[in-house]
């Protein structure tokens, strides 16, 4: 009876506990492909726009070829370092320097994405700090319920021999009264 009750009480807390374990995992890979897919996106779009720049190179007119290299140097130092908050410097309204803007832009997101991924990693750290603090939480109770069924068992099995002794009792009293009445 009661070990069955604690059995299926502990079995089903076992049961919970799993299953926000295996909510956690699935909460963890699915930040974990977000992530995946904004660094590839991340990469794609500096890529494209590094490919783009490179392709403005080429056609430019050779009178701009020393601006085109100090912005492909900076670039090529924001790559180096995988540093996002540099920016290229603006010089003039010519081509170059609305590229410049552009790619300062693009930089500007590329933070943003990343601050929000970031943002989204510490949020997943809590919620799994969180359930582990409820799955510790759980098991505790479960542990503390078996405790309690184990002494209300224990406090069972000695009122059954109190009952079985008072029975015992009375029948060797009734059976001693019985022994009297026939003597007398």
């Amino acid at each position: 009876g009661l070990d069955a009750l604690s059995a299926r009480t502990a079995q089903s807390f076992s049961e919970m506990i799993d299953a926000q374990r295996q909510e956690l995992a699935l909460r963890a890979a699915a930040l974990e492909t977000s992530q995946r897919s904004a660094t590839r996106w991340v990469i794609g779009l500096g890529a494209g726009g590094l490919l783009l720049c490179a392709l403005v190179i080429g056609f430019l007119d050779r009178r701009i070829v020393l601006p085109i290299r100090a912005m492909r140097g900076a670039m090529a130092q924001i790559a180096r370092d995988s540093d996002l908050t540099h920016v290229i410097p603006l010089k003039g309204r010519d081509g170059v320097s609305e590229a410049a803007n552009e790619f300062n832009r693009m930089l500007c997101k590329f933070r943003s994405i990343v601050q929000q991924v970031s943002a989204t990693s510490q949020q997943l750290a809590a919620a799994s700090g969180q359930m582990s603090t409820i799955t510790e939480q759980a098991s505790q109770g479960v542990r503390q319920q078996r405790n309690e069924i184990e002494q209300v068992a224990t406090a069972m099995n000695e009122m059954s021999a109190t009952v079985q002794e008072v029975a015992r009792n009375a029948e060797q009293a009734a059976h001693a009264a019985q022994e009297a009445d026939q003597s007398a």
